[in-house]
């Protein structure tokens, strides 16, 4: 575990550093965009200047985004986790609003994630079409709110009213709710699933205290 974690921190300081870079680049073609698009307003061609405007907007809207969250730990992780759904032609939006000290035990926090995520993931890979991800985590007043939604082929497997897996191997697999359950114990925390034949949605909902002071 503290492999992995001192593997997800290397791979945020990357992506830091990278986005920095980045922005930079930015800033310092900030000014000859402008430039150009002045220079087609004042000799009247408007048109090429909407599609000039039009082609910037399209290459911000393309570059790749990452959770900056300010929350080390989590970020490192799910930054981690995009890069890993891009492998499977999967696309990850994640959107968080949490305060950098948020008191979780981080292998509770990775635990949920981790396996809501590669749930997500993997049934996503499945369908044709669009493959596209959305993980949403929120803190307010002591509740901790996340949620995922994913694509899925329509294939579930209830027995007890509980979701069973659909894996052949179920000696290996198959524990992925149940181990999100039991952190969930730890925070009083409750677990809701939501589906249509093709959208898979689930939320969790934990009870923490307010965060540590900095």
């Amino acid at each position: 575990m503290l492999s992995k974690q001192k593997e997800y921190y290397i791979k945020q300081f990357e992506f830091m550093e990278k986005s920095l870079k980045e922005r930079n680049a930015e800033k310092h073609d900030y000014k000859n965009h402008l430039s150009v698009i002045s220079s087609l307003i004042q000799i009247n061609e408007q048109q090429k200047a909407l599609e000039y405007i039009t082609r910037i907007i399209n290459n911000y809207q393309s570059a790749k985004t990452f959770s900056y969250s300010g929350n080390l730990e989590i970020d490192s992780f799910i930054n981690y986790k995009i890069q890993e759904a891009e492998k499977h032609n999967v696309l990850m939006n994640a959107e968080l609003s949490i305060p950098e000290n948020l008191q979780v035990d981080p292998y509770d926090m990775t635990t949920i994630l981790g396996n809501i995520i590669d749930n997500a993931i993997q049934a996503a890979s499945k369908v044709d079409g669009d493959r596209t991800i959305d993980l949403k985590v929120s803190y307010t007043k002591g509740r901790l709110l996340i949620t995922m939604t994913n694509p899925f082929n329509g294939e579930l497997k209830y027995e007890n009213q509980r979701l069973v897996t659909l894996h052949e191997d179920k000696d290996n697999h198959g524990f992925g709710l149940s181990n999100v359950n039991a952190v969930l114990e730890k925070y009083n925390g409750t677990l809701h699933i939501e589906h249509t034949h093709q959208t898979f949605s689930i939320t969790l909902l934990m009870f923490i205290n307010k965060p540590l002071a900095c």
